[in-house]
């Protein structure tokens, strides 16, 4: 239907007649909706009166809008009952469940049933049924005695006479009126609720375009030919139940003009059963009256109204409405349905009104997506049906609960036919499925089936706990355990959003020592339990793992002055090596850098490993001995004096070298002849020896920083000279031979080295250690340190025990080792 579906036009009498023959068809369907409406309809809670008189079992007061009463009015009508002292004329309503009633349906009466009973041993007790619509309280005009005994027959009091047009947000509400001071007890209350669908098939449709019939005659207000499918006609038909008009002039008799009508609100299949057609027509004024017709045309056949109607030869007048009956018109996508107008005589006519009411009966609905169930499948959960989805606009639906074995098959009629049902004992184990019939004015629709729900089974009371482990460490496993729930179902586990462990069947496992770890269980449903709820979260503590000792490595040894890296293995996880040197007093470590502070003394090494995420810090290492090595002094400059005379002496100054050590001076004195002056300078410089330079002195040792021995030999002379005598010097004892009864000492020819015999001195020649006496041409000498603050002598000189003077050919010589 158009936007004006709801347009009857101005004939009231008209539009009772057509609803009338509406609600005709529709009464084959109110049978229907009265024996579902038979069902009783309970309260949902407590209503807009609660007067505080009024108690429940438990003696607390009913309150407004509240759920205390009739054991929460889960179901009223049981054995739950609300009691009354000694007031009078109190009333308490409930609010009734509207929900199956479709809206724009007509409630036309409630019987209200319940049961009463006065104080026992007392005197019996008056109350009326009462109903509260729009706030307004109307009760039954006839008491009810209760008898003064427990228990007793229900009553039932009818409200008779309503006309209340269901809507969305209707409030009606159902309740009793205690009209004695006596105590009363009223056990079971609910209501049938008598009501008539909405009607349906009924509605103005006006023109949308000229029809199959425009004779030449019919002209629009601009005198314009009205053309047979155009739009020049009714001002475009915009709207033709307006003032805008046709008109015809002198033409003769049984012209027509005819125009579709919009069939686009009216479902295909439906039976359109009549048509009524509104019209204003006026003859011409100062004229004789004028007389037309309606008409419709179906299929190509055009059928007048039998009855003609005067026009008035004024402008304007009333409309006149023509009925065709008698229809049987299937609708159908290309049906083709118009209404027009016939004059019947050759007088001018204006028609300034055009407008029909079409009465159909709708196809009976068809569904097209079964309803479905919702809610838990557990026994005293509420189940829910939807309608599903239809077509040929159902105004109401009927529901049927159905009990089946566990397959959804072999169903039984349950009993229950609102769109809920509450689980019971006997649906434990069995599955539900409900039928929906959707019903219009053309009749009732075949059932539609719901899928079945999961088995119906009884959830588990008793609280899941999980009970172990109560702490694992790292590279460990710990088995998860949990007591509680109902049935033989098993556990199942979860770590939820833990981030330190995970959880494989009952085997719980650490991934983060450091993380944390929350474990939940549930138990699974068996053939009676539903799965249980989550258990509590339950924290594991998680531990971390000890770590081995590790092992220095490096490194072996160290120079003074340099610095080495420190490095160990061993251990566990990924924290960094921390390096000590405990009370070592040569070496310091800063990170791993090793530097020596005292090459004299000791240096061991100890590592840690740190901790991480998963492991403990590890144990101290084994300490790890580092060699110290000394380093080598740069070269001595001596620096002073320039000039030193007998009367005033002179300091001896120098520079250069490295470390703390003192300087040590020794002198070398000028030889009678110049030519044999011989020089002993430092270790590793040339020597002269009786004015012929000397080869430089060899170590003989190794494996130290020091040479171990070094000896003198001539340079320019390889055998020996009766006065000159080549000396070799040796520190250590060992080097010297005895031949032939005489010492002797090594001597190197050039070609090969072998012992050659020396003439004895003159007077015998002795040397010892280092430290110990010396003994040089007939005279002792002390050895004496040089510097001091290293683990090594230092470089010993010998002088003359008897005279300090240079004396002849004696030399003091400056033995450096």
């Amino acid at each position: 239907m158009t936007n004006r579906a709801t347009r009857f036009g101005p004939l009231t009498f008209l539009r009772a007649a057509v609803v009338l023959a509406v609600l005709a068809l529709a009464l084959a369907t109110v049978g229907r909706a009265e024996s579902a409406a038979s069902d009783p309809l309970v309260p949902v809670n407590n209503g807009g009166l609660a007067a505080t008189g009024w108690l429940n079992t438990a003696g607390e007061q009913c309150v407004v809008d509240g759920t205390n009463c009739f054991g929460d009015v889960a179901d009223p009508s049981t054995a739950t009952y609300i009691r009354k002292g000694t007031q009078t004329n109190l009333d308490i309503t409930f609010d009734l469940n509207l929900s199956t009633i479709p809206d724009t349906s007509v409630i036309t009466g409630i019987s209200v049933t319940f049961t009463c009973s006065g104080a026992v041993g007392n005197n019996t007790s008056q109350v009326q049924s009462l109903r509260r619509a729009g706030g307004v309280v109307t009760a039954s005009g006839t008491n009810v005695t209760c008898p003064n005994t427990a228990g007793g027959s229900p009553f039932t009091q009818n409200h008779t006479g309503l006309s209340i047009t269901k809507a969305a947000d209707t409030d009606l509400e159902i309740g009793i009126r205690g009209t004695q001071n006596r105590a009363v007890s009223i056990t079971a209350l609910s209501a049938v609720i008598t009501y008539t669908l909405p009607p349906s098939g009924t509605g103005a449709l006006v023109p949308v375009n000229n029809g199959g019939l425009a004779t030449t005659g019919w002209l629009n207000t601009a005198g314009e030919q009205c053309v047979v499918n155009g739009t020049n006609c009714f001002g475009d038909v915009a709207d033709p139940s307006t003032a805008t008009y046709i008109r015809k002039g002198l033409e003769a008799s049984g012209l027509d003009i005819t125009f579709d009508l919009d069939l686009s609100g009216i479902p295909n299949t439906s039976v359109i059963t009549g048509i009524s057609v509104t019209f204003t027509c006026s003859g011409a004024v100062g004229n004789n009256t004028s007389t037309v017709q309606s008409l419709r045309r179906v299929g190509g056949v055009a059928t007048a109204s039998g009855t003609n109607v005067t026009c008035p030869n004024t402008a304007g007048g009333s409309p006149f409405t023509q009925n065709h009956t008698g229809l049987s018109i299937t609708k159908g996508a290309d049906t083709d349905l118009e209404i027009g107008i016939r004059s019947t005589q050759n007088r001018a006519v204006r028609i300034t009104a055009l407008s029909a009411t079409i009465t159909y009966t709708p196809p009976a609905p068809t569904n097209t997506a079964p309803p479905a169930i919702s809610g838990n499948a557990l026994l005293d959960e509420t189940l829910t049906s939807s309608t599903g989805t239809w077509t040929n606009s159902p105004v109401w639906y009927t529901y049927q609960w159905l009990r089946c074995d566990s397959a959804g098959a072999a169903c039984t009629n349950i009993g229950a036919n609102q769109n809920t049902y509450l689980l019971t004992v006997a649906d434990v184990g069995s599955t539900i499925r409900t039928d929906v019939i959707a019903i219009n004015a053309g009749g009732s629709s075949t059932p539609a089936r719901s899928a079945a729900t999961q088995v119906v089974k009884r959830a588990q009371t008793t609280v899941v706990v999980v009970s172990a482990p109560v702490s694992v460490h790292f590279g460990e496993t710990a088995t998860a355990t949990a007591t509680g729930g109902d049935g033989t179902g098993a556990y199942v586990f979860s770590h939820g959003a833990s981030t330190g462990c995970t959880i494989s069947g009952t085997t719980v496992t650490v991934t983060n020592a450091s993380g944390t770890c929350v474990l939940t269980a549930i138990r699974l449903g068996d053939a009676t339990y539903e799965q249980s709820a989550a258990s509590a979260d339950f924290t594991v503590e998680l531990g971390k793992a000890n770590q081995t000792a590790p092992t220095v490595t490096a490194p072996a040894s160290v120079t003074f002055g340099t610095t080495r890296t420190a490095a160990a293995s061993g251990g566990s996880g990924t924290g960094a090596y921390v390096f000590g040197v405990g009370a070592s007093l040569g070496c310091t470590v800063s990170g791993t850098t090793v530097t020596v502070t005292n090459a004299s003394r000791t240096c061991a090494l100890t590592a840690v490993r740190l901790g991480d995420n998963n492991y403990n810090s590890s144990p101290a290492s084994a300490p790890f001995t580092v060699t110290l090595v000394k380093a080598n002094q740069a070269t001595v400059t001596v620096t002073g004096p320039s000039t030193v005379s007998t009367a005033t002496p002179g300091t001896a100054t120098a520079s250069g070298g490295s470390g703390t050590g003192a300087y040590v001076f020794s002198h070398v004195c000028p030889d009678r002849d110049p030519r044999r002056r011989r020089q002993l300078p430092g270790l590793g410089l040339q020597r002269r020896i009786h004015g012929h330079p000397a080869a430089r002195a060899t170590d003989h040792g190794g494996g130290g920083d020091r040479p171990r021995g070094g000896g003198l030999r001539h340079a320019g002379h390889r055998h020996g000279h009766r006065r000159q005598r080549h000396r070799r010097l040796r520190v250590q004892p060992r080097r010297l031979h005895r031949l032939h009864g005489r010492w002797h000492h090594r001597h190197l020819d050039g070609r090969r080295g072998h012992l050659r015999a020396h003439r004895p001195p003159p007077r015998r020649r002795h040397l010892r250690a280092v430290g110990g006496e010396r003994r040089l041409h007939g005279g002792r000498h002390q050895g004496e340190p040089t510097g001091a603050g290293s683990d090594r002598a230092g470089e010993p000189y010998l002088r003359h025990d008897r005279d300090r003077r240079c004396l002849g050919r004696q030399r003091h010589r400056r033995l450096r080792i």
